[in-house]
């Protein structure tokens, strides 16, 4: 019975030994993938650059071609990062968004659609901009909140309130909160009106 017993344990650990080595294997294909495409930020120059082909290549197919195609260094130059992890991702198998965008800006410009190749570009690290913007002040905003968590709160205990430690409350503790002040823990309003934001 013992015999039986460990190895049924072992088969066991073995099998969710290696569930973890999947997860694993998948969390560091997603860092990788993440680390790669982890957005610097659009600088002035490189919004200026992009700007500045669309409007060259605008005046290009307006009658100007020659203007056309020095436009074409002055889009290349800030979606290189683009293009870069576009083929980091195909040397290991795998493709992503920027992929579809590496191969539409390559495609608009070897058809000799460059207008269309620097508005490809500039909307997309436009959007980039915008994506990483947001998403960086919602960080900030989530780490104001917590921030916000104040250390002592005011208990409500036999009719008097106490100024104890926030780490103090415990499941069925009462707590005062007054008008403007952040409510320190979740729970449910026992007596008293509130607005909530």
């Amino acid at each position: 019975y013992d015999k039986a017993h460990n190895k049924l344990i072992l088969s066991e650990q073995e099998e969710v030994s290696k569930i973890h080595q999947e997860d694993k294997d998948v969390t560091q294909q997603g860092y990788f993938a993440s680390k790669l495409n982890r957005k610097r930020p659009l600088k002035k120059h490189e919004m200026g650059s992009l700007v500045l082909s669309m409007v060259l290549s605008g005046i290009g197919t307006l009658g100007y071609p020659v203007l056309t195609y020095l436009s074409v260094p002055l889009m290349l130059y800030p979606t290189r990062r683009t293009f870069i992890f576009s083929w980091q991702l195909l040397k290991r198998g795998q493709a992503a968004t920027d992929t579809l965008l590496a191969v539409s800006l390559l495609g608009a410009i070897i058809g000799d659609r460059i207008f269309i190749a620097s508005l490809l570009g500039t909307l997309v690290r436009t959007t980039d901009y915008l994506t990483e913007k947001t998403i960086h002040e919602s960080h900030l905003q989530l780490v104001d909140i917590f921030q916000q968590v104040p250390k002592t709160v005011w208990l409500l205990q036999n009719g008097a309130e106490i100024n104890m430690p926030m780490t103090q409350v415990k499941q069925g503790d009462v707590l005062v909160v007054n008008a403007g002040e952040v409510i320190p823990a979740d729970g449910r309003i026992t007596e008293g009106m509130a607005g909530i934001d």
